[in-house]
């Protein structure tokens, strides 16, 4: 998405003399895309100086009634205040100086509840309960739940519905697990982790218990 474009026929006050990008999340590409038209019959010749902040066009000449786009992209590897000049020269105008300012933030995320147990289930029930996740930082990121093999055992009784997803800041979302018990008087373990994209990583663990069916062992298929 184009940024608010200014439609005058100078190139260099085409472009904000203040470009922010608030708050962004470690680790996570940030980029924003401005317009250079020439309104003039003859080409047009411009420069960036260098900046902290990526310009995918550090400059060029811009032919009769064209319009060049310009990327600005940022990128944090670590939670850090950033603010940087760079000075857009035009071929004929005055140079302006534009800033680029911007704020890495670390993502965090809480979840509810670290253990569910699911107690004397039959073997034709299905059940389910949820966990929270909150993601409590300032910046969005997106959001894996993966599955611990802590055993050669492939128990598949214990199951997520939705393993992976984006929160924005502040927002919250409900993980639900399923649980369908396959062997009677068993007890089924599973260990999630969740991670979160440039942020913190935390672990559940599920147990579930089956009930007995008239004194058998059959499996249920």
């Amino acid at each position: 998405m184009f940024e608010e474009f200014n439609p005058t026929r100078a190139v260099s006050q085409q472009l904000p003399k203040n470009i922010d990008f608030g708050f962004c999340c470690v680790n996570k590409n940030y980029v924003k895309v401005y317009k250079l038209h020439n309104y003039s019959d003859k080409p047009i010749e411009y420069s960036f100086s260098q900046c902290y902040f990526s310009i995918d066009k550090k400059g060029g000449i811009i032919n009769p009634h064209f319009t060049e786009h310009i990327e600005i992209g940022a990128c944090f590897d670590q939670a850090k205040v950033i603010v940087a000049k760079t000075t857009l020269k035009v071929k004929g105008e005055e140079p302006i100086v534009i800033k680029i300012s911007a704020v890495g933030k670390y993502p965090f995320f809480t979840l509810s509840k670290k253990t569910i147990h699911f107690d004397n289930i039959l073997l034709t029930n299905n059940t389910s309960e949820t966990i929270e996740i909150k993601n409590v930082s300032e910046v969005g990121s997106e959001f894996f739940v993966e599955q611990v093999l802590d055993d050669e055992f492939d128990d598949s009784s214990i199951s997520i519905q939705q393993d992976k997803g984006f929160l924005n800041s502040k927002e919250s979302m409900q993980l639900k697990i399923k649980y369908k018990p396959k062997i009677p008087d068993f007890l089924s373990y599973r260990r999630f982790k969740v991670r979160m994209h440039g942020g913190n990583e935390e672990s559940f663990e599920v147990f579930g218990r089956s009930q007995k069916v008239g004194g058998k062992t059959d499996v249920c298929l």
